[in-house]
């Protein structure tokens, strides 16, 4: 991606978490020099964008973007090979990961909660 596009990918994340309050600038002087980035595809950071709306409850750190764009890129060489990485064939997304090996967590009364997602392999 362009330092362009990362900006505008930047604007879009701080569009998806509006009661963050994160320093844009800042980020947009950072994540513009980041390799990662710069060498990312435009196509996988639209599908990151739907991984970090639908996973992250608050603005994403440049480390958790990272990894959206990973399992992005993991799933695209899942649907090249015979099954999905991310659901093992199941329809469900548990988003356990090797960053993230409890998965998908939400807080609600007091006590924190796993869950699981429809998976996009079966959309």
């Amino acid at each position: 991606m362009t330092p362009n596009q990362i900006e505008t990918m930047i604007d879009r994340i701080v569009a998806l978490f509006p009661s963050s309050t994160i320093p844009r600038n800042t980020i947009k002087t950072g994540w513009v020099q980041d390799d990662f980035l710069l060498d990312a595809d435009v196509a996988d950071g639209r599908k990151a964008l739907e991984i970090l709306r639908d996973t992250y409850v608050k603005f994403p750190s440049l480390k958790e973007v990272h990894n959206a764009f990973r399992r992005v890129q993991s799933t695209t060489t899942a649907e090249v090979s015979a099954g999905c990485i991310l659901c093992d064939n199941t329809g469900w997304d548990t988003g356990i990961t090797a960053d993230e090996p409890q998965g998908y967590r939400k807080s609600f009364g007091g006590y924190e909660y796993s869950f699981v997602k429809r998976c996009r392999c079966s959309s």
